[in-house]
């Protein structure tokens, strides 16, 4: 399962089901393994650039509601009001459970996304960006994210000699990276169309048992 939760956070959404195989957690910057309990790989955010972030959310973009640094065991959140100061923010985030930051969020009024995406992009060439939903930008290094976190995972378990076809299952812009890394990429049936372009094939909603439906659809193709 791949997710933007942290590994805490997951744990307790699906607190009595037997998953016994490693999860990609905060966004594709973390695999953590719930049976043993440890965690695998990691994908700080580095110190330098969570420090700049804040600083850019709180001056540079006024209309940013909320930043949200995501650890492995917690969030920060930070509420974009007036009087905030940057530099005691960052001692914060040094201090708090947090650290170190595998990704963050920047939750804007819907209609800025665009023009907010844009100067990010030209501010953090180092980071990547993508929606995971209309108000949520999600912000990773180049080496995080969900495909390159699934891409390592097979590596982990034994490489494509052992995992010889990956399945991965989205439903928006975050999931893209994942889906164009699968052998075979299923966009839910409530799926962006950017997603469902991207995808090999497209199934059901997720709302009517889309992992179910794949699952049978795969047992039929014998992979």
């Amino acid at each position: 399962m791949a997710t933007g939760r942290n590994p805490g956070h997951f744990v307790e959404s699906v607190r009595g089901l037997p998953i016994n195989a490693p999860v990609v957690a905060c966004n594709g910057n973390a695999i953590y393994d719930l049976y043993k309990d440890k965690l695998l790989w990691s994908n700080p955010m580095p110190d330098g650039t969570v420090r700049r972030l804040i600083r850019f959310s709180i001056d540079g973009y006024p209309e940013c509601r909320v930043l949200s640094l995501n650890g492995l065991n917690d969030n920060l959140r930070l509420d974009l009001g007036a009087g905030l100061n940057a530099d005691k923010c960052f001692d914060e985030y040094l201090g708090s459970a947090v650290y170190p930051a595998m990704e963050s969020i920047i939750i804007q009024t819907p209609r800025i996304t665009a023009g907010l995406r844009e100067k990010l992009a030209k501010a953090f060439p180092e980071l990547s960006f993508a929606q995971s939903s209309p108000e949520g930008l999600e912000i990773n290094t180049h080496s995080g994210g969900k495909g390159n976190a699934v891409r390592i995972l097979r590596g982990l378990l034994g490489g494509e000699q052992v995992i010889h076809t990956v399945v991965c299952a989205g439903n928006y812009e975050n999931d893209l990276s994942m889906l164009e890394y699968a052998d075979v990429g299923y966009a839910v049936g409530n799926a962006s169309e950017q997603v469902k372009a991207v995808a090999d094939r497209v199934t059901v909603k997720a709302s009517e048992n889309a992992i179910a439906r794949i699952i049978g659809e795969l047992g039929g193709d014998r992979l």
